[in-house]
């Protein structure tokens, strides 16, 4: 009997379980084989990284109990090379660029188009950052900032504020 090689490892965290579901079609319909695991909240997705494999992670900004910034600062601290893609309903204003430069691969829309999913991952996956339209906006704009001065005061906020 011939076992058939899994191409790529995906973790799924959300507290939706229809977004997972979604989330698990789509990724399946579009990537070919895949292993894609599912996390709740913060702690099954902090469990799940310490103990197996991922390529890569998405995951949700809001979640029951510590949030999504918290896990991805833990994934980044404990396995740096892993690439987490950032899902969320929130503008890209309020979290994008700060989650970035935290060290995630990437900020998707949950309104984002199939396509630009796929797009996102296969960059994040060859080691590059993921960068819609609206984000590169964002941080093209903080070039020419000077001081806090110039800067909204949300911008201002450490992670836990």
């Amino acid at each position: 009997m011939q076992t058939s090689q899994v191409s790529m490892r995906i973790l799924l965290v959300d507290d939706h379980a229809v977004v997972r579901s979604g989330m698990k079609q789509m990724l399946a319909d579009n990537l070919g084989d895949v292993e894609i695991g599912e996390a709740a909240d913060a702690g099954e997705a902090i469990e799940a990284v310490r103990n197996a494999d991922w390529d890569i992670v998405f995951l949700d900004i809001r979640l029951p109990g510590r949030s999504g910034v918290e896990v991805l600062h833990h994934v980044k601290a404990t396995n740096p090379g892993l690439p987490v893609l950032i899902l969320s309903t929130y503008p890209e204003s309020q979290y994008a660029v700060r989650l970035i430069r935290a060290g995630a691969a990437g900020y998707l829309n949950k309104d984002a188009e199939e396509e630009e999913i796929c797009r996102a991952v296969k960059l994040a996956l060859a080691g590059r950052k993921y960068i819609s339209a609206e984000v590169g906006e964002l941080l093209a704009g903080q070039f020419g900032k000077k001081t806090d001065a110039d800067t909204p005061p949300h911008e201002l906020l450490s992670d836990r504020e």
